[in-house]
């Protein structure tokens, strides 16, 4: 879907002219390609935080269930399970690292950013 929209805003600012209008009377096109961009902008974003957000799941699925099928004896439920606890520890860093995500990226967008960000960058 974000693909698609992507795409689909490309091809409407490429082809942007005077006869694109957001009225038929308006002779003002500025705004449209101002918001286009911005559009493109925004999807180019939440297209990266998906792809990056995927990988990091398969990941942590890839090393939560991959010890599972290599320790398999009974002599081998030690190291079974110090693997699920790193799996664990490894999800949990992961999820708290992803939590503020969003509220992170509207900040550097609006350029309000709070002040544990504004901490974190002075360090």
């Amino acid at each position: 879907v974000l693909h698609v929209a992507l795409n689909r805003n490309h091809v409407k600012l490429a082809r942007l002219s005077d006869s694109l209008r957001r009225f038929p009377n308006d002779k003002y096109s500025l705004s449209l390609r101002v918001q286009l961009r911005e559009n493109i902008w925004s999807i180019q974003k939440i297209q990266f935080g998906v792809v990056i957000l995927t990988v990091a799941l398969i990941v942590n699925i890839v090393i939560m269930f991959f010890p599972v099928f290599i320790f398999t004896r009974a002599d081998q439920m030690a190291a079974l399970q110090w693997c699920m606890w790193t799996a664990n520890i490894i999800l949990a860093i992961c999820a708290a690292g992803a939590a503020p995500v969003g509220h992170i990226a509207l900040a550097i967008h609006t350029g309000a950013r709070p002040f544990y960000i504004q901490w974190y960058l002075s360090k």
